[in-house]
């Protein structure tokens, strides 16, 4: 399967969501925020669909995003939360730059 193309599973019908939707829905992110976030695969973000020049996402796979985007928020909350001194990483990594 190529990057364009989508495997379509399951009982449930999908719906596909206009790139200007997804960036509303998103907070208002810019198109080039979309297409960074779209390249970056440690984001995992949902593979575009282009219909007749027009640029679409799987709405299964956006909201699974979301949900996904909201657990690593707060894992990176929790982490920001104890602060450098609590994690032996963050202390590890402020003491290398500061050298």
């Amino acid at each position: 399967m190529s990057d364009t193309e989508v495997q379509i599973t399951g009982d449930a019908p999908d719906s596909f969501v206009p790139d200007k939707q997804v960036r509303n829905e998103l907070g208002g992110i810019t198109a080039t925020t979309l297409r960074k976030w779209e390249r970056d695969p440690r984001l995992n973000f949902p593979p575009r669909i282009s219909i007749l020049e027009r640029t679409y996402r799987s709405r299964k796979a956006l909201d699974e995003f979301k949900q996904q985007a909201i657990k690593r928020g707060l894992e990176v909350t929790r982490i920001k939360a104890r602060g450098a001194g609590a994690d032996p990483e963050l202390r590890k990594r402020k003491t290398v730059r500061g050298k």
